[in-house]
């Protein structure tokens, strides 16, 4: 099954019982934006915020880490979810944090999420209704989930271990943040790419226009371009550990194998002196 819903499939199921809609939108810290502010000034009603910065890992120094089970539950029962509840994710970006989000609950064994294809900028542009100010609702005890990340995440040293052994690791920040050209939006991060890795830019698998995946076709002409071998899993990374839940998503439609996710990517990576750097095309290391 497509983990896409359709604007047109949300309006009739808006009202199920059992169905729960997530704002998981999230913006770059370079951006000015705030999400808290753009999901109390319009929301697809009914919908709960999902905030990146708090389901997560509070013992790890870096971002968006994935929690611990114990804090998931936790998130799930303050957002009101149950183990059977059908989740549907969306971002205001039309496809850029909410594959973060479906992954997340993937990877704690929460089946029935989707993602509404094209996120908010589709609803409105559809007509559908929105509503602004706090949302409420009544919280649960989740007791669900179990804690998959050992099979699709990965550390630093799972990284290296991948490399070491041929599997591919892709990058799916822009061109020019993985060549160092450009300065990271987080402060006191080198510029620049895992040695060994390739750059699959997240947004050569969206059009610009709809803030939707490509075709099926399309998709699969660009990852068998950094992956030949299309039944092999491999690593992505990139800022945070958001965007390269895209490519996650790519794969999933694709009906091709998982990926793993380098949990910490560059945040950690790039604040680790230790760990070696590459930039430019063709990788010199620094």
């Amino acid at each position: 099954m497509s983990a896409l819903v359709s604007v047109e499939w949300l309006k009739h199921h808006l009202e199920q019982p059992n169905l729960v809609v997530l704002d998981a939108t999230y913006f770059l810290p370079n951006t000015g934006r705030s999400a808290e502010h753009e999901f109390l000034d319009q929301h697809i009603p009914g919908a709960r915020r999902f905030d990146h910065d708090v389901v997560v890992d509070r013992e790890s120094a870096y971002p968006h880490m994935r929690p611990t089970l114990d804090h998931w539950r936790d998130a799930m029962g303050a957002l009101g979810i149950r183990e059977d509840s059908e989740v549907i994710v969306y971002d205001a970006l039309g496809l850029f944090s909410a594959p973060r989000c479906w992954w997340l609950f993937r990877s704690f064994g929460h089946r029935s999420v989707r993602i509404l294809n094209g996120g908010l900028p589709a609803w409105i542009r559809a007509e559908g209704p929105v509503t602004s100010g706090v949302s409420i609702h009544s919280s649960t005890e989740y007791q669900g989930g179990h804690d998959y990340g050992s099979e699709m995440a990965v550390d630093a040293i799972g990284v290296q271990e991948a490399l070491a052994s041929g599997t591919a690791v892709i990058d799916a920040r822009g061109a020019a943040r993985f060549q160092g050209l450009e300065l990271e939006p987080r402060p006191g991060l080198r510029s620049g790419h895992i040695p060994g890795s390739a750059n699959l830019p997240f947004t050569d698998l969206i059009d610009p226009d709809l803030g939707q995946l490509y075709s099926h076709d399309a998709l699969g002409a660009v990852l068998d371009r950094l992956v030949p071998d299309s039944s092999t899993r491999f690593v992505v990374s990139c800022g945070s550990g958001v965007t390269a839940c895209i490519i996650a998503l790519a794969q999933y439609e694709l009906k091709r194998p998982d990926v793993i996710v380098y949990d910490g990517s560059w945040a950690e990576w790039g604040s680790r002196v230790e760990l070696p750097i590459a930039s430019g095309q063709s990788g010199a290391r620094e």
